[in-house]
């Protein structure tokens, strides 16, 4: 079992960060790009349909890369992962359809549903082989690929809408570079540390029933993932259904700017996720002690951050807000203030969720992620959402230190209780070898 000292190597976090930051830079870069070159609408279509096919990308993608990179796969095969895709690729485009029906119908919207279909089909693969590149503890080979995706992604996304093409030829432009990175470049980072999956293989388990046999064992998993995108995401369902489209785009672009502060942690997470998981399927003593420090070191600088994160903000959130999206941006530094107060109740939340997940702890996750919703909801409504984006805001910070507080509980609980089974274990064996 790796000391705790070990993991938390400054190199392993620089790649984790570089590979965190690249991640999330496409989406970002997306918004940075439509503030700038596009129209509030599209913005705000973007923000609508990226978080409606979130939680049909969450449950159908099955959380694969925390899962094969734990090696909870069950004895299913990473080939038996990707041919899942297909399915997920399915369910996105029956949700697309759906939903630009439902939000219009217009052709223009189905375009960008259908877009974001090509995306979230290629961010499913990378799941796939991030995944295995974390379960081999390879950082720099991800933070690789997410640059791969990035540049060339993005700058197509970027050249077609200077071209004034259309926002779903853009965004369907993206995802295909992306699907294309994936048969080529992961292809060859995998094959590098010996783990390239076999495509044949994958042509094999689609005609088989072993992909949806893998979704029943990851189910539990699957389901948290789905509820907590719903959650993270319902702000912007009801921001749309109070304030309309372009309200939800000024809701996410601001968001997403705080999102790039909060990736100063999370590589954190990402790190030490992958041997926290495969820790915990022991119980021995050194196991016991590997879990424990490394959970409340995580909470320790997650704490510390979020505090940092907050008091920057206050005060010099309208400065940060203008240099970043323009002068026009600067009525929302108030706002921006308050979300970050929420984003950093949400990153502590997220350090308490993996420690759970790791402990192989779902169903109270998902019984506060659904009261958590119905408290956010509740006081949205009730502290003026439809008049005030600040209110929606507050809610949702409020909610998310609920989920803080209700989680830490439950971690405590569970490590206490890990805690007694392994003395009791240690005793009994000491006992055994003295008789």
């Amino acid at each position: 079992m790796p000391e705790t000292a070990g993991t938390y190597r400054l190199p392993n976090y620089i790649w984790f960060s570089a590979s965190t930051a690249l991640m999330l830079a496409g989406p970002f870069c997306v918004v940075i790009i439509l503030s700038r070159m596009g129209s509030p609408v599209e913005l705000g279509l973007y923000a609508y349909a990226y978080a409606v096919t979130a939680p049909v990308q969450a449950f159908a993608g099955l959380h694969v890369r925390a899962f094969i990179a734990m090696d909870r796969l069950f004895g299913y095969r990473v080939e038996d992962v990707l041919a899942q895709r297909v399915y997920l690729g399915l369910l996105l485009f029956v949700t697309a359809l759906v939903a630009a029906a439902l939000h219009g119908g217009d052709a223009h919207e189905l375009g960008v549903f259908l877009g974001i279909v090509v995306v979230r089909v290629a961010e499913g693969c990378t799941d796939v082989s991030t995944g295995q590149l974390q379960r081999a503890h390879r950082p720099r080979l991800i933070a690789l690929l997410y640059a791969a995706r990035g540049v060339g992604g993005l700058g197509i996304f970027a050249a077609l809408i200077a071209a004034h093409a259309p926002l779903g030829l853009a965004l369907s432009g993206m995802g295909v570079f992306s699907l294309l990175t994936f048969l080529v470049v992961d292809r060859a980072l995998l094959a590098s540390i010996g783990a390239a999956p076999s495509l044949p293989g994958v042509v094999d388990s689609v005609a088989s029933a072993r992909p949806l046999r893998l979704a029943r064992h990851l189910f539990p998993g699957a389901l948290l993932a789905a509820l907590s995108v719903v959650e993270t995401n319902l702000p912007r369902y009801v921001v749309d259904a109070l304030r309309g489209i372009e309200a939800v785009g000024v809701y996410t672009t601001l968001g997403m700017l705080l999102s790039v502060a909060t990736n100063v942690v999370h590589p954190v997470f990402f790190m030490t996720f992958a041997r926290l998981g495969q820790a915990a399927q022991h119980h021995d003593p050194e196991s016991s002690r590997f879990l424990t420090r490394t959970i409340w070191t995580n909470a320790g600088l997650t704490i510390v951050s979020g505090v940092l994160l907050i008091t920057i903000c206050l005060g010099f959130g309208s400065s940060i807000v203008v240099g970043v999206f323009g002068s026009a941006w600067g009525k929302y530094h108030e706002l921006f203030s308050v979300l970050a107060v929420a984003a950093s109740a949400g990153l502590l939340r997220s350090c308490l969720g993996f420690a759970l997940t790791g402990l192989n702890i779902f169903a109270p996750q998902i019984a506060i992620t659904l009261c958590s919703a119905v408290i956010f909801v509740v006081l949205a409504v009730g502290l003026g959402g439809s008049t005030d984006l600040i209110a929606v805001a507050q809610a949702w910070a409020a909610a998310s230190l609920f989920a803080v507080v209700v989680n830490a509980v439950i971690l405590g609980a569970a490590l206490r209780r890990r805690r007694s089974t392994v003395d009791v274990a240690s005793m009994a064996a000491g006992a055994h070898l003295g008789g």
